[in-house]
């Protein structure tokens, strides 16, 4: 049901599958680790114990009531096929396949019964995945970006000779951009890819900074802080939108949370460093 993308798999088996990204910058799923191959396989969406059902019955071909090996297989080479061919594929859907009954079946008889399908699906769920780091650190260093230049705001207003109105303004702006600028970042990180919304705001981010810095009007600081909000809700939609992908109903909350808490810890970190360089090497 969902629209082709690359490679022929649908858009909606490469979220499932735990990619980040769209078009050029998209993940190879031989690539990814087991929880999203596994999931991506099995098309699994809400991890209710319905669903898991349905996907455990669905996999169950000869009705035992056991998962046997060549059954997973089965399933993961159905799946992926529109993505992997020939050797490659059959190398994944074993490797996969594998990895599964390695770890579901907790009594080594070579067959998983539901409750092991459910405990192994529900473990792997629930674990945190290390590839919300990196966009963790892009957005502490986005953070830093936007709140460098706050202890200098209030010099070079006084240097432009600003009322406390015109202040009002240049801070605004960046409010203002972001809440104008958060529905295109969206829409943006849909068709470019996640990585691309990333790159773009960061971007823009710096750029705003170099332009505060060279700003000689009123006009002038509003446009860098409204460059500033802009690149942050592009940073923001495309890390949120990264991690939301490769995360699961289980783990969701628990892998936003450091994004989310690395963007304001740089907010915080940002006046520091500002304020100490301004001290050091003057506005």
């Amino acid at each position: 049901g969902g629209s082709a993308t690359e490679g022929g798999a649908p858009q909606e088996v490469r979220r499932q599958a735990g990619d980040c990204s769209t078009n050029n910058d998209a993940d190879d799923i031989d690539t990814l680790p087991l929880p999203q191959r596994l999931f991506s396989a099995l098309r699994l969406r809400s991890f209710s114990d319905e669903e898991l059902r349905e996907r455990f019955g669905e996999a169950n071909r000869n009705a035992s009531g056991q998962l046997e090996l060549q059954e997973i297989i089965e399933v993961v080479r159905e799946a992926h096929s529109g993505r992997l061919t020939g050797e490659r594929l059959e190398r994944h859907a074993e490797r996969t396949s594998s990895e599964t009954m390695g770890r579901f079946d907790t009594d080594k008889d070579a067959r998983l019964s539901y409750d092991e399908f459910r405990s192994g699906i529900v473990k792997l769920a629930a674990q945190t995945d290390r590839r919300m780091w990196p966009y963790a650190a892009s957005m502490l260093a986005s953070g830093m970006s936007v709140g460098i230049v706050t202890p200098a705001m209030p010099m070079l207003v006084q240097d432009l000779d600003l009322s406390q109105a015109e202040y009002g303004y240049v801070v605004s702006a960046f409010g203002l951009s972001k809440l104008l600028a958060n529905f295109p970042a969206g829409v943006a990180a849909d068709v470019r890819g996640r990585r691309a919304a990333m790159v773009f705001g960061l971007i823009v981010v710096g750029c705003s900074s170099v332009v505060i810095g060279f700003a000689s009007s009123l006009e002038h600081l509003i446009a860098a802080r409204f460059l500033t909000g802009t690149g942050a809700s592009f940073m923001m939609a495309g890390a949120t939108l990264a991690v939301a992908d490769i995360s699961t109903p289980l783990n969701r909350a628990r892998m936003l949370a450091p994004v989310m808490t690395a963007f304001s810890a740089g907010t915080v970190l940002g006046p520091a460093l500002g304020g100490g360089l301004i001290g050091a090497v003057g506005l």
